[in-house]
């Protein structure tokens, strides 16, 4: 009996495992969630991510910009994501920083000051049992200083299916390539 609980314990606990964010570094350079939620191929289902709010080739030195990660996927109740940035494609360095908007929804995880960060759901930011198959999540991203070269920024998503395993999932991935643009000129007073 005592092993017969102890084993539904460990099923439920797997189950739940990342409903509080997935572990770090799942954001496709080169794993994604695609690794444990993997019953169908990695961006093969119908649904759409969308990142809104980074620049489209090149970034401002210091520059804060609003990104607005979207997922949509009908008939999925439960979703997920993660991002991050790294200099020069390199996973042991961090581009800029990561700031939280939404508490209730998002939570950023580093493993040191120079480590990249890694921007993910919360509990409540997987938005469970939700009918309309739609998810967004809102974070501020603060470009690094002028001198760094190239951004790679990549973006995760989970398309879940609820069902208290990782079956039945879709799992969406972006990367984006920025590079070093020049800081803005401020006007000095006359």
């Amino acid at each position: 009996m005592r092993i017969s609980i102890l084993l539904s314990f460990l099923l439920v606990s797997q189950a739940f495992a990342f409903s509080a964010g997935p572990p770090d570094s799942v954001v496709g350079n080169p794993t994604t969630c695609n690794q444990c939620h993997n019953s169908f191929a990695l961006n093969s289902g119908a649904g759409a991510l969308m990142v809104d709010g980074l620049p489209t080739e090149f970034y401002e030195p210091g520059k804060a910009y609003i990104i607005e990660i979207e997922l949509n996927q009908i008939n999925q109740s439960r979703f997920g994501f993660e991002a991050t940035a790294y200099l020069n494609n390199n996973p042991n360095k961090r581009a800029g920083e990561i700031v939280v908007l939404e508490n209730d929804l998002t939570q950023v995880s580093t493993s040191g000051k120079d480590a990249p960060q890694y921007i993910k759901h919360k509990r409540a930011g997987t938005f469970a049992g939700m009918v309309k198959g739609r998810a967004q999540w809102v974070f501020k991203w603060i470009a690094p200083s002028s001198g760094n070269g190239e951004v790679y920024f990549y973006v995760a998503c989970n398309a879940a299916s609820n069902d208290n395993t990782n079956q039945g999932d879709y799992v969406y991935t972006s990367k984006y390539v920025l590079k070093e643009g020049k800081v803005a000129a401020t006007s000095q007073p006359k």
